[in-house]
């Protein structure tokens, strides 16, 4: 008995000035939290194995309840789901979305949150881990809502956006030339092109047309004929590189034949002046 009682504190002693691990650090099985329910029972080999087989099914069924709970809490709409944001459209992040909800209910209903509770996660809950942890979740969800539903800038925000970017890069350029004359030009930065003047510069190269020979074509499109032309010559020239490459690699080839079969001929010399001596 004093030797199992030694054993004990030694254990607890050795265990002090590890880090905690928080139980929200655990990974979760079959999608269920580790605060949810300790997946790690039903792999235990102390146990039997019909209870390993029930304790995985009732885990299993855990998450299909709490998968179904999500998807009804994304359709009921209770007033403290506001804070997770609306339900994305996107599967993962819907499917994120329904996760941290029915977790979110599953803690209220453990701590006996009144229904009526309009925040997510009420504030007499802050400090224990899991609430704090879901609390960042909901934040982040809510976010994420916030910018993939906001309204896009309108092309005269965006002008005066580039507008004042352009201004900005003039003062510090003039700043930068009080301090340097070799950084001094007469030409500042100029205004970024407009979407029009993008357009027009992708679109030119398209204008012309480059024969096999080397010559431009004033047409838009090329002929029949000069596309024939373009890729026979194209064929040939991926002909001629291939033949090059073999023909250096059969040159290697018979360079370290020639070098292999020098050292041999070394070696049956200097073997048999051995023997003569």
């Amino acid at each position: 008995m004093p030797a199992v009682l030694q054993h004990r504190i030694e254990v607890a002693l050795a265990k002090r000035g590890e880090p905690a691990v928080s139980i929200m650090d655990r990974p979760a099985i079959d999608t269920v939290p580790a605060w949810v329910a300790d997946g790690r029972r039903h792999h235990d080999e102390q146990l039997p194995a019909e209870w390993r087989e029930q304790l995985a099914e009732r885990h299993q069924y855990i998450g299909a309840r709490m998968r179904e709970r999500g998807a009804a809490l994304a359709l009921e709409r209770p007033a403290w789901t506001q804070d997770l944001g609306d339900v994305p459209a996107h599967p993962r992040r819907m499917f994120e979305w329904h996760h941290t909800a029915a977790e979110i209910d599953l803690l209220r209903a453990k701590y006996r949150i009144d229904p009526n509770e309009t925040e997510a996660i009420p504030v007499k809950l802050r400090g224990n881990d899991v609430a704090d942890r879901l609390q960042e979740r909901v934040t982040a969800l809510h976010k994420a809502a916030e910018l993939t539903t906001a309204t896009p800038l309108e092309e005269s925000a965006r002008q005066r956006y580039a507008d004042q970017t352009v201004a900005d890069l003039t003062a510090v350029r003039a700043r930068l030339a009080e301090r340097d004359p070799a950084l001094r030009a007469d030409a500042g930065p100029s205004r970024p092109p407009s979407r029009l003047q993008r357009d027009e510069e992708t679109r030119a190269p398209l204008k012309y047309v480059r024969r096999p020979d080397g010559s431009t074509s004033d047409r838009p499109f090329a002929s029949a004929e000069e596309e024939r032309d373009a890729a026979r010559s194209n064929d040939q020239s991926l002909k001629r590189r291939e033949a090059d490459r073999r023909q250096r690699e059969q040159q290697v080839r018979d360079q370290q034949q020639r070098s292999a079969q020098e050292q041999r001929e070394l070696e049956i010399g200097r073997h048999g002046d051995g023997r003569e001596r």
